[in-house]
């Protein structure tokens, strides 16, 4: 998924999605909060794109969820 993105190496954000969207023991608003305080000023463009990355992973799973009944 992240491959497809063009940024293979985001594969981690994706992965975050799909537990965050699994086990819904953290909000998302929580782990976009998180991206912003870790990631520092001077690399704020990837907090968007951490983001999106994030978003493909919940994607996937809500995709998976209605494509497995």
């Amino acid at each position: 998924i992240a491959a497809r993105e063009g940024i293979p190496q985001g594969a981690n954000m994706v992965m975050l999605g799909a537990f965050t969207e699994i086990t819904k023991i953290i909000e998302l608003e929580d782990v976009h909060k998180t991206l912003l305080e870790t990631i520092p000023p001077s690399r704020q463009k990837l907090v968007e794109i951490n983001k999106r990355l994030i978003q493909r992973g919940i994607e996937y799973i809500e995709n998976k969820k209605t494509t497995d009944r």
